[in-house]
Order: C-alpha cells, then structure tokens, then sequence
C-alpha cells in the first residue's frame, strides 16, 4: 500500500477485504491475518502442503497502467522471498 500511496496513512484504509471498506458487504473477517508482522516460514511450509513443487508463478501487468506496474513489482518482492519462481508478464492495453 505504502508503494502506491506514500507514507501518509490517511490514503489508505488496512486491513481491507474484498469489498470496499464501510460498504454494506464489507467485513473485517479473516483480516486479523494482516494485523501482525509476516511469517514467511510458515507460509512457504503450506505452500508446499498444498503441493506447490515449484512450478512457474505467472504475473500480468498492463505496461500502461503506472499503478499496476507498481503492485506488479511488490507482489513479485514477496512472491521471491516465499522462494516462487516468478514469470513477470507485461502486457499491452488493446482497443475494442
């Protein structure tokens, strides 16, 4: 968040779920996840419970889309120190 929004925590509202915050499907369940500091240990182990066996992780951003770019290269920092093998692929916007 801080990569798209800078420092000034008023920009963002965290933990956010699926639906827009103070919206009526909102919710804070589940969230309680994103309140304390990341286990990568952890998740690398249910990763490989779940039979991740290293298999290429596909990434697709918009090459015109700033933001997207942005969340693409931070998604792509924590996908590598969950030791995922990433496949960036940038993309093209096209014309209807």
């Amino acid at each position: 968040m801080t990569a798209v929004t800078g420092e000034d925590a008023s920009y963002r509202h965290t933990p956010i779920g699926y639906f827009c915050p103070d919206t009526p499907m909102a919710s804070d369940a589940g969230l309680d996840v994103f309140k304390g500091p990341r286990d990568f240990d952890k998740v690398k182990r249910d990763l490989k419970a779940a039979g991740y066996a290293g298999d290429d992780v596909r990434s697709l951003t918009f090459n015109r889309l700033r933001l997207a770019s942005i969340i693409t290269q931070r998604k792509s920092r924590v996908r590598r120190q969950l030791s995922l093998r990433i496949d960036n692929q940038v993309i093209g916007t096209f014309r209807v």
